[in-house]
Order: structure tokens, then sequence, then C-alpha cells
């Protein structure tokens, strides 16, 4: 593998700066946010300055000579910045390659194109997804690539004093009204913990088991803790994907609760290290307008009883409790069984022996850079999964 001499980033490559130090690289990292509302004000306006642009954001990267340009969640950047300034940016700089960590490419796959067809100036543009099934159709131009995501051990760890169970069951993650749905169907069958954005208290029962959103880089490996298990539950129903919700629960000693995956049985010896249950696939395109409702009514600051959405939208309502009653009757399955603890002890073994970023990066550098697409496990996974 190839070791960059400094790497472009959003902030939220925080977490992996330690995995790019033990490779012996030196991470150099922008505030996409940041870039976004600078551009605005210069490249994107009216008589905008490019050279004063450059000049704000250019100065680590000058003083350190990149390869490689890394972008995780950088989308905001691309939506708000005009696709030449990025590559006109990126190329001024010395930056020859540009490769999106992502788990979606509706923006991305647009200005992939654009810089593929920019070739005299752009080496090699890439995109790596986190499910084969985010990565576009058409996977030869742009070059797309699946990999896992991974974890990283100096953050999700066994605590030494570890405190007592307040909840049979903690999710930590982002708002979605089937997310809601399901928790809060979830929470009238046994004590849930949920920590996310304000939306999450206006479902059902959920106001009395919300919590605001916790720092991921402190505090979530401590409410992890908290609880007999983690839960998984995706981001609308019938997306096969991995989580990192999930290694970074199991490299916490904590025993996981996820969708039954093929992609995750693969990466965990077929399953053995977390508790899966049945997802439920409903249509969709159905849920659609329930979806469409139901956020203009939080929107106007409406609470959602259940038994409302129900009436009203009973294709949503009956596929969440089907979804809450297979994750309830998976969480008993653990708690009721003869040892939680090894359960967590089996996924942590397996987490830290090949799945931390230690393990991702230098596939992830080898992708961005040009070399071989995907490593040997990626292969045998993704065969895995069709």
């Amino acid at each position: 593998m190839v070791k960059p001499h400094g790497l472009l980033g959003t902030t939220f490559l925080v977490p992996l700066a330690e995995t790019f130090q033990h490779l012996g690289a030196t991470l150099v990292t922008l505030d996409m946010p940041h870039v976004a509302a600078l551009a605005q004000k210069t490249i994107g306006a009216t008589g905008g300055n490019y050279e004063l642009f450059l000049a704000l954001l250019g100065q680590d990267l000058k003083n350190t000579p990149a390869e490689v340009a890394l972008s995780y969640g950088g989308n905001q950047f691309l939506e708000e910045t005009p696709t030449g300034a990025v590559r006109n940016f990126l190329a001024d700089l010395g930056v020859p390659q540009l490769a999106f960590f992502t788990r979606g490419v509706e923006k991305l796959v647009p200005f992939m194109r654009g810089a593929a067809a920019a070739r005299a100036n752009w080496s090699c543009t890439s995109l790596v997804a986190n499910s084969p099934d985010l990565l576009p159709a058409d996977t030869a131009e742009p070059r797309s690539f699946y990999l896992p995501p991974g974890t990283n051990p100096r953050l999700f760890h066994p605590l030494d004093d570890r405190p007592e169970a307040t909840a049979d069951a903690v999710f930590v993650g982002s708002f979605t009204i089937w997310r809601a749905t399901v928790l809060a169907h979830l929470a009238e069958t046994l004590p849930l913990k949920v920590y996310g954005d304000w939306r999450f208290k206006l479902f059902g029962g959920l106001e009395a088991c919300w919590h605001e959103p916790v720092d991921y880089f402190s505090a979530v490996n401590g409410v992890y803790a908290a609880a007999r298990c983690v839960l998984d539950v995706p981001v609308e129903p019938g997306l096969e994907r991995i989580s990192v919700r999930v290694f970074d629960a199991l490299a916490g000693g904590n025993p996981a609760v996820a969708p039954r995956s093929g992609l995750l049985d693969a990466c965990l010896a077929e399953g053995a290290e977390y508790i899966g249950y049945a997802p439920v696939d409903p249509d969709n395109n159905k849920l659609a307008v329930a979806y469409a409702a139901l956020n203009q009514r939080m929107r106007e600051g409406a609470v959602l009883p259940l038994g409302a959405i129900a009436q009203e939208f009973s294709a949503l309502a009956n596929a969440a409790e089907a979804q809450a009653q297979k994750i309830a009757a998976a969480v008993r399955r653990l708690l009721d069984g003869p040892s939680p603890r090894a359960v967590a002890d089996a996924g942590r073994e397996c987490v830290m022996a090949q799945h931390l970023w230690e393990h991702r990066i230098p596939r992830l550098l080898d992708i961005a850079l040009g070399g071989e697409p995907v490593a040997e496990d990626a292969s045998r996974i993704m065969g895995a999964a069709r």
C-alpha cells in the first residue's frame, strides 16, 4: 500500500486519525460545512474570488502535500459548491485522487461523472459505499466499490467499571419515520432508551424514553454500556447494509441485536456474534404517503399517537408493529439465553480481529490510489451476498 503524505477529509474523519497515524500517514482535516460556507462567500457568489477561497483553505495542504483526498460524508460540499470549483480546488493543491466513503450516492454520481470527463487535470475519482445496494447501477463509470465500515477501539472498548444496566435495549441514531414508528411500538414491550433528535419524542410513547443526542467521540461508548444490548434499526425497511453501529457496539463488549443480513453474516462468521431478527419487507412506495404526511405534521409540532397512525396509515403501523415484535423476540432470546456475555465476548473478538479501521483503511487507500479495487475479503463478502 502506498502511504500518502496527507489526506483531505471532513471532521468526521477524526475517529480515523489514529488509524492513519498507525499507517505512517499525516491526516489533514477540513470541516466540509465550513468549506461550503466559504465557497458560498467566494467562488459561489457573483464576482467571487477563487484565489481567496484557495488561500483560506489551502495552507495546510500546501504545507503537507497530499496524494489523495478522502471524503467521509462530504455531500454538503458538493451540494453547495460548483463541481468545477471542487475539482479545480483539489487540482490546484496538487491532490490528484478523490475518494468518497459514503452511504448515499445520489449527489456524488453526477460529480464523479464530471470528474471522469475532466481527465486532463484529474487522475481518479472513486466511490466506496457500505452496501452494494447503494452503488450506482453502472459501476464501471464512475469507479464504484463496496467496502464494509470499521470501528475504532480507542473510542469503543469495554469499560473498567461497567455501569448497571438501566434499560434492556438502547438505540442511538438519526431520525426517520420508520425508525420512530418501530421504536415506539417496541417501547410498549420492553425497557428502552432512544438517543436522537427531538422528533423521536413526538411518536407514541417515545417521549418517556427519549434522550438528546450524545457526542459520538466521547459519550456513545458509555451509553451502549449502560444497556443490556444495542439495537440496530435500518433507516427504512428492506435496505440491506452494514451499520457501523453494530461494529461499535461489539467493540465495546456489548451484545448487538440487528436485522439478519447476508452481508453482516459474512463479516461476522455467519452471524454467530450478533443476535439477528428477520427484517420485514413492506412496499416502501406504499409507505411514502405516510412518511410525507407525518413529516409535515412534525414540522407543525404535532404529537403522533400510535393509535392515530394505525387508524390513518395502517400499512405503516402494521409493518412497524410486526418489525417491533421481531426485534422484541430477538432481545428476549438474547437476555433469556444461557450467556448474553458470551455473545458479547464473541462479537468483540471477531471485530477486534477483522473489523477495525486499521483493517479497512489500507484497502480504502488502495482503491483511492488506483490499486487493486476490491480486497480478498470484500470479494468473499460480495459473493456471499449475491
